[in-house]
């Protein structure tokens, strides 16, 4: 029994060992398969992609196997291709990116090359971006200084006279809130500085689905086309040389004021005298001095809400509202005694003046205009001869202002003339106009300076050259008045020689007015004897003018001066 049970244990033994070892080697050849697909799947989990599982049975395992060989294939498959999709799609971000760049650049480009400020805001009010031309014209030297802040406050918080502009009333800020778009020429912009400029801006609201989420201004400085437009339209009712208004307002005035609240309504048209002389003699710079002068006067005699207009060359016209006859007729003697105190080139101040009044609304006002012109044009003949007197006498007083012994000078001649000319037994209107043209020989010299004027010594080549202008402007002178026609040949020619040697025509013999030859001696004669410096005594004077008999005068009128002297 002992020997049993000890064999018996043995032999279970044994058969215990041999089931372990056949138990170990059969579950390694079974197992064997999974494990290594356990090992290739961990592996292939932790980035080995090209791990693979062997399939040594035809098994399960070895179906799962293959399925596993068969997924590894195409995650490896589907990974490349996703890293190429990827390298593709990166390129594609990188080319998008760099496109994105350049065209940012190229709008920021284009943004800073624009002549008009341009700056974005948000829903809030404050500046989001500016391009150059805003930074350069508000003063700002780099875009950050004003990004953040609120521009209301920044640069559009007063008005031009400085008072404050409410947030309320900010035409920005209420575009953005209500979403449409806006043009504004009318208000400033303030500077870093703490100056304004005027300035025309738009404002264009950004929207974002139906939303605005902000908005676009751009703006330019329009002071200096600000003021031209203001010079045009000065210029369009105003005249340019005298700055009252001209014809194109007064028409309009005209019809305006021409209401039933406004009678009686009082029209004075004047015309200026002298003002073709100032142009043909002294040129159109006098004569444009006599124009403000005049127009000078006029805004001094009248009311502020008077209009004072230039209609034509030398005529002015003022509309009085509310004024009787009686009143327009006061305004006439303060314009007529304002103007005789003024003078221009040697020209008193004066005006042919009239007016008349529309009492009733029936009245035509344009017949109440034409009714003041054309009485102007009767006073202006009847007082012709004493204004054309009066212009005469204060172009001499202005000569006789500068040289005081022209004066003498000029009643010699005149003298000296008469005698000569009545020794010649000539006709009396002939001795009347040699007179008469001794008296204004020298009115020319009106234009001469007063150092030339009284000068003694040797004259230079260029003052002679103005000094010989006066026979000429003496001429043009007298032209201009009927009463001195006749003597104004007279004048132009009595620097003329005998011989042909004088200025200005270069006259000979008897082609020389006979009244000048006679003016030529007088004149020499009184120049001789008066002249400060090298003043000859009346023998030394009479010896000259005989010497000079035949080549510079003409022989006939010296015998009759010497028959006289």
């Amino acid at each position: 029994v002992l020997e049993n049970i000890v064999y018996t244990i043995i032999l279970a033994a044994i058969a215990l060992a041999v089931a372990i070892i056949v138990y170990f080697v059969l579950a390694s050849k079974l197992l064997k398969p999974a494990t290594h697909l356990i090992e290739s799947t961990e592996r292939f989990a932790n980035g080995e992609l090209s791990q693979r599982a062997k399939a040594i049975r035809n098994d399960e395992i070895g179906k799962i196997t293959n399925a596993f060989n068969n997924m590894a294939d195409t995650i490896c498959e589907l990974i490349n291709n996703l890293e190429d999709k990827v390298k593709e799609r990166t390129l594609e971000l990188e080319e998008a990116s760099e496109m994105m760049r350049s065209n940012r650049n190229q709008l920021r480009l284009i943004l800073d090359s624009t002549a008009e400020g341009i700056y974005g805001m948000d829903t809030k009010g404050n500046c989001t971006f500016s391009n150059t031309s805003c930074l350069e014209l508000l003063g700002y030297s780099h875009q950050n200084e004003l990004n953040g802040r609120n521009m209301h406050y920044q640069i559009h918080h007063s008005k031009r006279d400085g008072t404050p502009m409410l947030i309320s009333e900010c035409r920005i800020l209420k575009a953005i809130q209500e979403g449409t778009i806006i043009h504004v020429d009318d208000e400033v912009f303030w500077r870093k500085d703490g100056t304004y400029f005027d300035v025309e801006y738009n404002v264009y609201p950004q929207m974002k689905d139906g939303n605005v989420v902000g908005a676009v201004v751009t703006f330019t400085d329009i002071t200096e086309s600000k003021k031209i437009q203001e010079q045009i339209n000065y210029l369009s009712y105003h005249d340019t040389v005298t700055g009252v208004y001209n014809r194109r307002f007064f028409e309009d005035e005209l019809k305006r004021i021409d209401q039933k609240k406004n009678l009686p309504i009082s029209i004075i048209y004047g015309d200026v005298n002298g003002l073709k002389l100032t142009n043909d003699i002294f040129g159109h710079e006098k004569g444009d001095e006599l124009l403000k002068m005049t127009s000078a006067v006029l805004t001094r005699v009248c009311r502020d809400g008077d209009t004072i207009a230039r209609i034509g060359g030398d005529e002015f016209v003022i509309l009085l509202a509310n004024t009787p006859a009686q009143d327009a007729k006061m305004v006439i003697q303060r314009i007529r005694k304002e103007l005789s105190t003024e003078k221009i080139a040697g020209i008193k101040g004066s005006m042919a003046v009239a007016s008349d009044t529309k009492i009733t609304p029936e009245q035509d006002i344009k017949v109440i205009l034409n009714n003041a012109e054309t009485e102007m044009y009767k006073v202006k003949t009847l007082e012709k001869k004493n204004i054309h007197s009066g212009m005469l006498e204060g172009i001499l007083d202005s000569l006789y202002e500068k040289n005081p012994r022209e004066r003498l000078h000029s009643i010699n001649v005149a003298q000296m003339s008469e005698k000569i000319a009545m020794k010649m037994k000539l006709p009396e209107p002939d001795v009347r106009r040699v007179k008469d043209a001794g008296f204004y020989h020298d009115i020319g010299k009106i234009i001469l300076s007063k150092d030339i004027l009284n000068k003694e010594s040797k004259l230079t080549g260029e003052e002679k050259e103005e000094m010989e202008s006066h026979p000429l402007i003496g001429f043009r002178l007298l032209n201009l008045f009927k009463e001195t026609l006749d003597i104004a040949e007279a004048v132009l020619t009595h620097h003329e020689r005998w011989d042909g040697t004088g200025y200005p025509k270069g006259l000979k013999g008897e082609e020389i007015p006979e009244l000048a030859r006679i003016i030529a001696v007088a004149e020499s004669y009184d120049f001789l004897v008066n002249r400060m410096d090298s003043r000859r005594t009346h023998e030394e004077a009479i010896e000259e003018i005989s010497a000079q008999s035949g080549t510079k005068y003409d022989p006939l009128v010296v015998d009759s001066f010497l028959k006289i002297f």
